[in-house]
């Protein structure tokens, strides 16, 4: 079983005041590490200005008045006859609230990772790819936080670490984290914690060490994201660790891109899955993932799917 710190179960403060749309400034590149966040909600270097208008849900138009609401999911599994509830508090604006809310990629990233858990737990596990039970996992760009969470509650994550940029985000995620954490008798750990791609990694993975498994979804859709990204992964993944990331949602960054950066850190695709074979895990949704047309979804400048990605073997 992977060792875990029982400091992980308190909750995190004084995240800073960094937002998502900071990404596109020229400053993000030429931040020191000495300047960022630690990982334990330090702000140390940080701008801690109150207000930040160009806070990117608000890209999309003048605010309105916050929305929340709580959604509820289950989840079954193969060890126990009752379902796990899961109550996940997100933004009732969406899409205009980015990481306030549960974006459809989060969802079929979790019901992908009970399945592969099921395998295990069936007896199957020439099957299944991948096993979160006593694992360390940590997720990046989190938002509301659903997958990491999933695989504390659920699939019997040793340590899960869940994390975001974005002050406003964290804010949220902290109340995700504190309403489905176990308590202590189980020794499963989770906790909140800022991580800003590319920045502040060293003491990040001093602090809390590398990690069997890393979880994404659908949060890679600007451009200078994409390359602090995997910087971020490769630096705090095991080197038999797996990462693996849904995309469903639109993107500015070209599928080429992303592979571009798969390949110049050395990591290669395990397994994917996608189109149709999507709709096995699209069960919290009463539409159609694949409801548009075959021309269109060619031309877009991303491709759906499940991939779980890890390093080349020599």
């Amino acid at each position: 079983m992977a060792s875990s710190n029982g400091d992980d179960n308190k909750p995190s403060v004084g995240f800073s005041k960094w937002r998502e749309a900071n990404i596109n400034d020229e400053d993000y590149a030429n931040i020191e590490d000495d300047n960022v966040p630690d990982g334990n909600g330090s702000n140390a270097g940080i701008d801690q200005e109150e207000e930040d208008p160009a806070a990117l849900f608000r890209m999309f138009g003048e605010e309105e008045e916050d929305v929340y609401e709580d959604v509820r999911y289950e989840y079954q599994t193969a060890t126990s006859p009752d379902n796990f509830e899961i109550v996940i508090r997100h933004h009732g604006a969406y899409p205009n609230s980015t990481g306030l809310a549960v974006w459809r990629g989060s969802e079929i990233l979790a019901r992908f990772l009970c399945h592969q858990q099921n395998l295990c737990w069936e007896g199957k596990r020439s099957e299944s790819i991948l096993e979160l039970h006593d694992r360390t996992v940590l997720e990046v760009g989190a938002g509301a936080g659903l997958p990491g969470i999933v695989a504390h509650k659920v699939l019997g994550a040793a340590r899960v670490l869940v994390t975001d940029g974005d002050y406003d985000a964290l804010q949220n995620l902290q109340t995700n984290v504190e309403a489905n954490r176990l308590s202590e008798s189980f020794e499963r750990s989770i906790a909140c914690l800022q991580l800003i791609w590319g920045r502040g990694v060293a003491k990040f993975k001093d602090t809390h060490g590398l990690q069997d498994v890393v979880l994404a979804a659908d949060c890679v859709y600007m451009g200078p994201s994409l390359q602090p990204l995997w910087q971020t992964l490769d630096a705090l993944l095991k080197p038999e660790g797996l990462f693996i990331y849904c995309q469903t949602a639109a993107s500015a960054v070209p599928w080429k891109d992303f592979s571009e950066q798969v390949d110049a850190h050395g990591f290669e695709v395990l397994q994917k899955v996608v189109g149709s074979e999507l709709d096995q895990y699209d069960v919290d949704n009463e539409d159609d993932l694949d409801k548009d047309d075959d021309a269109r979804r060619e031309n877009e400048a991303y491709e759906r799917g499940i991939y779980v990605f890890r390093r080349k073997k020599p």
